[in-house]
């Protein structure tokens, strides 16, 4: 549950459960605008994300969050099933992904400085606001859904990396038209809860990632939630030629409603088998 949200059932219309594109195949929305016109028609909180350990953090990051709820019934007035209000949480993977680049822990972490970014289903943009405050030579948030852009760029702006930032409206099972082979890492968080996400995820992300040696997917996710999708996409990144390179677990505080509570994370590094390895 996100926090500062009610207790509240999701509606029973198809929508997604991670801050993510939803597929073409769901049902249409009455209208395909957002029912939003701007980031300050809904309530906002800023709040500090705990960065590191569970029981642990070594740093905060603050971030502009929206209300949960608000978006939610936004969407469903505007007859919108098929939009996701989740992205307006902070979600776990992206605590940890943004945990592992600062400290230096995370392969490639240290040095960010040339590399082109993506924050891929980007939601709130923690992962990739941390990869700026690493360093990263330029971030882009991709996401679908104008007003989570929105929301990244004014969390870039807060955390004084906005001139390195930039959004870009994306939905993956679109052609990926001037972003194709663009980014040297590509941060995935949480993007794995639908099935029907899992082949537009995995088709979509060879395309996008750069053909230069060391490129890489970063995929984070808890592992007991959607054990299944993650498997099958593995798989088909597999036939695509990746492999996974690394692997990193950390417990992270996840920030419900009701207080933080302890979280496990595999973050999985991926690369083209034929690039070299970036580790040596």
């Amino acid at each position: 549950m996100c926090v500062g949200s009610k207790s509240k059932s999701a509606p029973t219309s198809p929508t997604s459960t991670a801050p993510t594109s939803t597929p073409s195949t769901s049902t249409p929305s009455t209208s395909t605008s957002p029912p939003f016109t701007s980031m300050t028609d809904v309530p906002q909180t800023r709040i500090d994300v705990p960065i590191g350990a569970y029981g642990k953090p070594t740093s905060t990051i603050p971030m502009i969050t929206l209300d949960c709820d608000h978006v939610m019934e936004a969407y469903i007035e505007a007859g919108q099933y098929d939009r996701d209000p989740y992205w307006t949480c902070i979600w776990p993977s992206s605590q940890a992904i943004a945990a592992l680049l600062l400290d230096g822990s995370l392969p490639r972490g240290d040095r960010l400085e040339e590399l082109r970014v993506a924050d891929f289903g980007a939601g709130l943009g923690l992962a990739g606001v941390a990869a700026a405050k690493k360093g990263a030579g330029e971030v882009v948030f991709l996401d679908r859904e104008p007003l989570s852009l929105e929301c990244c760029v004014a969390n870039a702006e807060l955390n004084g990396v906005g001139d390195r930032c930039v959004p870009f409206e994306f939905d993956w099972n679109l052609p990926v038209g001037p972003l194709e082979h663009s980014f040297d890492v590509i941060l995935v968080c949480d993007c794995l809860y639908e099935k029907f996400s899992v082949e537009p995820i995995a088709r979509v992300l060879p395309k996008l990632l750069s053909l230069s040696p060391g490129a890489t997917v970063v995929l984070a996710d808890p592992p007991n939630r959607a054990r299944a999708n993650r498997e099958k996409f593995l798989g088909l990144m597999k036939v695509c030629n990746f492999e996974i390179r690394d692997e990193a677990r950390v417990d992270v505080n996840e920030m419900m409603a009701a207080g933080h509570r302890q979280t496990e994370v595999v973050l999985k590094q991926l690369c083209r088998r034929e690039s070299i390895d970036f580790a040596k």
